[in-house]
């Protein structure tokens, strides 16, 4: 059998795992394994390590993509953020928010803070999470033309919001 990579030599080393309930294989030669498992098959590369909890691609599995994005602030590309796992400066939250989210829900099964706030601020989180449900529940209504139902989500929020303010 031929090495997954690199089609030339052949495979001596397998892996398996099953991520998300999906097994992935690959067979690799002897100097793919290098590269791929820099540490060694007991630890495995930094890649695999992350790899169900992120969407990183390995160096050796790059991902297809149309354009690459990159935070007009600091020049920093997606494949960079993905393989750091770090970003470059305030700016990249928003320049890179629609593939932060996915890999925060799958890192902490929520994107919604619920743990302490700061001293001196008082968060009311379960009428912000009511809050957040009806605004999602009104533009539902708003795109299916339910003006009816809106109206009364509409109403509620308000409610709500006004209960905040008074605390």
């Amino acid at each position: 059998m031929l090495c997954d990579n690199c089609k030339n030599e052949k495979a001596s080393f397998h892996s398996a795992k099953s991520i998300n309930g999906i097994m992935k294989e690959r067979n690799l030669c002897a100097s793919c394994q290098a590269k791929v498992f820099p540490f060694g098959t007991q630890m495995g590369s930094f890649y695999d390590i992350f790899a169900d909890f992120t969407n990183f691609s390995s160096p050796l599995e790059p991902a297809i993509r149309k354009e690459i994005k990159k935070c007009s602030n600091c020049t920093r590309t997606i494949l960079e953020v993905e393989k750091s796992g770090t970003l470059g400066c305030p700016n990249c939250y928003e320049a890179f928010s629609e593939n932060l989210m996915p890999m925060i829900l799958r890192v902490q099964n929520s994107t919604i803070h619920r743990g302490k706030s700061p001293n001196g601020q008082q968060i009311n989180s379960a009428a912000n999470l009511e809050i957040s449900r009806l605004k999602k529940e009104l533009i539902k209504a708003v795109d299916d033309e339910n003006f009816d139902e809106a109206s009364i989500i509409k109403s509620k929020i308000v409610e709500l919001e006004r209960g905040l303010k008074t605390e």
